[in-house]
């Protein structure tokens, strides 16, 4: 099972109530969607990409419409 830390679930959180203020359904579409990308990284954690500006290869990042989840 995933853990979301603090941080990540306060920014999840404000994502979501800036896309809900123009579409509560669309906020709560996204954040859901963002939840179910992150199921399952505890089995295949080397899913998604390297982040880039990082060059390293324990962080990852999956991107989701104009947003990554860097992990």
């Amino acid at each position: 099972m995933v853990k979301w830390t603090r941080h990540a679930k306060a920014q999840l959180r404000q994502i979501h109530k800036y896309i809900a203020e123009d579409s509560p359904l669309y906020a709560r579409r996204m954040s859901e969607e963002m939840v179910k990308k992150t199921m399952g990284l505890d089995e295949v954690p080397n899913h998604g990409r390297v982040v880039q500006e990082l060059k390293d290869e324990n962080v990852r990042e999956i991107p989701i419409y104009s947003y990554r989840i860097i992990y």
